[in-house]
């Protein structure tokens, strides 16, 4: 049986598979061709796009393009091209709209599913919230009477403790005290 080795340095760079006849290269070589010395690029202010190449451009410029499986896998026959080469006319191979031959792409049963029940929780979510809001305003106007009913019962408690005390004073000195009335319409709780 063949086996697959890694070599992490010295002078073998590539180990071949007896089943795929690929090799895999060093850690060391596979790092070397990740990095590139730095080009000096003069600098006149900005660079045309024409001057530079594509590696340049590339974030990881140096970094070997990703190999593509051609062929049947079940002679394990595998191929390895470029990538960039067969991007011409459809690189995803999806075809939609109108190319895709019936109008609308067919919507998977799962993506009805996921659907439905993401209205069905807005639809809940809606509900709660006018629920919550209704429950609100019962309780504000609770508040509203309680605190109505409240301010009643202590506003008759002291005006009849205010009365009480003037006619208290009204009795000690009948000429020099204000009237029980007049007392209460100034000093009263409204």
């Amino acid at each position: 049986m063949g086996e697959l080795k890694y070599n992490f340095g010295g002078t073998n760079a590539t180990t071949p598979n007896a089943y795929t006849g690929m090799s895999i290269p060093s850690m060391s070589d596979y790092l070397q061709t990740l990095v590139k010395a730095p080009q000096n690029i003069p600098f006149s202010g900005m660079p045309s796009l024409s001057s530079l190449s594509p590696q340049q451009l590339a974030i990881g410029s140096g970094m070997p393009l990703a190999p593509t499986i051609s062929g049947s896998t079940s002679d394990m026959n595998f191929g390895f091209s470029n990538p960039t080469e067969s991007t011409t006319g459809n690189p995803t191979g999806l075809n939609l709209g109108a190319s895709a031959g019936g109008g609308s792409p067919k919507i998977a049963m799962t993506d009805k599913i996921n659907a439905g029940v993401g209205v069905f929780n807005a639809a809940l979510g809606a509900i709660s919230a006018y629920k919550a809001l209704k429950l609100g305003k019962d309780n504000l106007n609770f508040q509203k009477e309680s605190f109505a009913k409240n301010f009643e019962a202590s506003k008759n408690t002291t005006n009849a403790q205010l009365e009480n005390a003037q006619r208290v004073r009204v009795s000690a000195d009948p000429t020099n005290a204000m009237s029980v009335a007049d007392y209460m319409a100034k000093y009263g709780v409204k």
